[in-house]
């Protein structure tokens, strides 16, 4: 494995440095000086890289069937990584197409990997089942995905299941959802094998799911010390076996299953000294 530096676009779209470790030093970039029309194919960058708190702004997929791949693939080797990276004023148009994320990390089968530090805004409308971030690993030995310390601004809308993460866990991240509509949610797609979860996270926002007989989904089993400010008057299922966790019982009245979760008023979510009585553990 290589350290290299790369400046250009075409350089971060070289395969050869899939086994990498790249720094970019190429600044910020805006995507519409490279494809102002926008993307109606998958976009691959290779390496584990640091991108040194680069903005990259106004990327924009505009449709075309690419199952398995996905609209942005960030592809690296074995205990690879994404980190200090600021994804802004990104939107996806995938209507009448189907794909198994919006963006992908690690798009294969490889052992342990992470995206640190970073922040994603995007805008979305998707007409099938979408999950937003995906990280793929093997299933048949150990290694673990994650995001770490990122934030999440998410924006748009779906007419079928929707889900912010897949196969990954999270640690210590914010989401802000903006007004959020999907026929079905759920903040994540958990495999029992996988053990997928966050922790120590803070979502914010409005959820509108469109089928009203269904519920939302904030958790897993594997999560755990989670604080959720969500609007919705959808009824919630919040799992939290790994550690209490608290939401806003004012902007969510309607709960169904409720797993080591406790709902709090503002005043409540405010007191540390009362969240440690109940049990919560606040980070630190």
């Amino acid at each position: 494995m290589a350290n290299v530096e790369v400046n250009t676009w075409a350089g971060l779209q070289d395969s050869n440095n899939q086994g990498n470790n790249v720094k970019w030093t190429g600044g910020d970039l805006d995507f519409n000086e490279i494809n102002e029309n926008g993307f109606n194919y998958s976009v691959k960058i290779y390496g584990s890289i640091d991108f040194q708190n680069a903005t990259f702004r106004n990327f924009r997929h505009v449709g075309g069937y690419l199952y398995p791949d996905c609209p942005l693939q960030f592809i690296y080797n074995d205990n690879g990584y994404v980190k200090n990276l600021n994804f802004v004023n990104s939107v996806f148009n995938v209507n009448n197409t189907y794909y198994s994320g919006l963006i992908a990390f690690a798009h294969g089968d490889i052992y342990n990997s992470s995206v640190k530090h970073c922040r994603f805004d995007i805008d979305f409308v998707a007409s099938s089942e979408i999950n937003l971030f995906r990280i793929l690993r093997r299933t048949n030995y150990g290694g673990e995905t994650s995001f770490k310390n990122c934030s999440f601004n998410i924006k748009g809308q779906s007419s079928a299941s929707l889900y912010l993460l897949a196969y990954t866990h999270m640690y210590d991240c914010n989401i802000k959802y903006n007004d959020v509509k999907a026929s079905i949610f759920k903040e994540l797609k958990d495999y029992s094998s996988w053990n997928n979860g966050a922790h120590n996270c803070n979502s914010t926002g409005k959820i509108t799911q469109t089928t009203t007989t269904s519920s939302i989904e904030l958790g897993s089993n594997y999560s755990g010390t989670n604080i959720y400010r969500i609007e919705s008057a959808q009824t919630a299922n919040i799992y939290s076996n790994q550690g209490i966790s608290v939401y806003d019982s004012d902007l969510l009245p309607n709960h169904g299953t409720l797993t080591q979760a406790i709902g709090c008023d503002e005043t409540q979510l405010k007191s540390a000294s009362y969240l440690n009585s109940i049990g919560f553990q606040i980070a630190t």
